[in-house]
Protein backbone atom coordinates (compact mmCIF):
# COMPACT_ATOMS: atom_id res chain seq x y z
CA UNK A 1 0.00 0.00 0.00
CA UNK A 2 1.34 3.30 -1.03
CA UNK A 3 3.81 2.34 -3.15
CA UNK A 4 4.33 2.31 -7.16
CA UNK A 5 3.04 -0.88 -8.12
CA UNK A 6 4.29 -0.24 -11.92
CA UNK A 7 7.69 -0.14 -9.84
CA UNK A 8 6.98 -3.53 -8.11
CA UNK A 9 6.20 -5.26 -11.14
CA UNK A 10 9.68 -3.88 -12.91
CA UNK A 11 11.20 -5.13 -10.16
CA UNK A 12 9.86 -8.33 -9.52
CA UNK A 13 10.12 -9.20 -13.68
CA UNK A 14 14.09 -8.22 -12.93
CA UNK A 15 14.25 -10.41 -10.36
CA UNK A 16 12.78 -13.39 -12.56
CA UNK A 17 15.15 -12.64 -15.14
CA UNK A 18 16.81 -15.63 -16.27
CA UNK A 19 14.95 -18.06 -14.51
CA UNK A 20 13.61 -21.66 -16.48
CA UNK A 21 10.19 -21.94 -14.66
CA UNK A 22 9.81 -18.66 -13.37
CA UNK A 23 6.21 -17.52 -11.79
CA UNK A 24 3.86 -15.40 -14.03
CA UNK A 25 3.61 -11.87 -12.77
CA UNK A 26 0.04 -10.41 -12.58
CA UNK A 27 -0.66 -6.44 -12.28
CA UNK A 28 -4.74 -6.64 -10.48
CA UNK A 29 -7.41 -3.84 -10.19
CA UNK A 30 -5.57 -1.60 -13.17
CA UNK A 31 -7.76 1.46 -12.84
CA UNK A 32 -6.62 2.49 -16.75
CA UNK A 33 -5.25 2.28 -20.12
CA UNK A 34 -2.08 3.87 -19.17
CA UNK A 35 -1.39 1.71 -16.24
CA UNK A 36 -2.23 -1.42 -18.07
CA UNK A 37 0.30 -0.17 -20.63
CA UNK A 38 2.72 0.61 -17.94
CA UNK A 39 2.03 -2.88 -16.46
CA UNK A 40 2.70 -4.88 -19.68
CA UNK A 41 5.80 -2.43 -20.73
CA UNK A 42 7.20 -3.37 -17.09
CA UNK A 43 7.18 -6.87 -17.14
CA UNK A 44 3.44 -8.13 -16.48
CA UNK A 45 2.45 -11.19 -18.15
CA UNK A 46 -1.47 -10.44 -17.34
CA UNK A 47 -3.63 -8.07 -15.78
CA UNK A 48 -7.35 -8.41 -14.20
CA UNK A 49 -8.97 -5.09 -14.89
CA UNK A 50 -12.53 -3.68 -15.11
CA UNK A 51 -14.66 -4.28 -18.29
CA UNK A 52 -14.74 -0.87 -19.05
CA UNK A 53 -10.92 -0.33 -18.77
CA UNK A 54 -10.64 -3.46 -21.04
CA UNK A 55 -13.11 -1.84 -23.52
CA UNK A 56 -10.74 0.70 -23.87
CA UNK A 57 -7.87 -1.07 -24.81
CA UNK A 58 -9.52 -2.33 -27.47
CA UNK A 59 -11.10 0.94 -28.53
CA UNK A 60 -8.57 2.32 -31.27
CA UNK A 61 -9.25 3.83 -34.60
CA UNK A 62 -7.83 0.67 -36.61
CA UNK A 63 -9.39 -1.92 -34.66
CA UNK A 64 -12.99 -1.55 -36.69
CA UNK A 65 -10.98 -0.88 -39.89
CA UNK A 66 -8.76 -4.11 -39.55
CA UNK A 67 -11.78 -6.37 -38.48
CA UNK A 68 -13.58 -5.63 -41.51
CA UNK A 69 -10.62 -6.60 -43.81
CA UNK A 70 -10.14 -9.93 -42.01
CA UNK A 71 -13.52 -10.59 -41.97
CA UNK A 72 -13.97 -9.60 -45.78
CA UNK A 73 -11.08 -12.02 -46.56
CA UNK A 74 -12.46 -14.49 -44.50
CA UNK A 75 -16.21 -14.50 -46.77
CA UNK A 76 -14.17 -14.55 -50.20
CA UNK A 77 -12.17 -17.51 -48.60
CA UNK A 78 -14.97 -19.31 -47.34
CA UNK A 79 -16.97 -18.49 -50.92
CA UNK A 80 -13.53 -19.60 -53.12
CA UNK A 81 -13.54 -22.97 -50.99
CA UNK A 82 -10.59 -22.52 -49.35
CA UNK A 83 -11.82 -23.56 -46.46
CA UNK A 84 -13.53 -26.36 -47.62
CA UNK A 85 -13.59 -28.86 -44.23
CA UNK A 86 -13.06 -26.09 -41.91
CA UNK A 87 -16.00 -26.15 -39.70
CA UNK A 88 -17.61 -22.45 -40.78
CA UNK A 89 -20.51 -21.09 -39.10
CA UNK A 90 -22.58 -18.75 -41.12
CA UNK A 91 -23.67 -15.43 -39.22
CA UNK A 92 -25.88 -13.15 -41.57
CA UNK A 93 -26.59 -9.90 -39.93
Amino acid sequence: MGGDPIKLIRDCAHMFRGWYDRPYIMSALVPSVETAHAAFRDGADELVTMWTVYRDMLDHPLTDHWNKVFLDEWVEMYESGLLAGVPVEEHHS
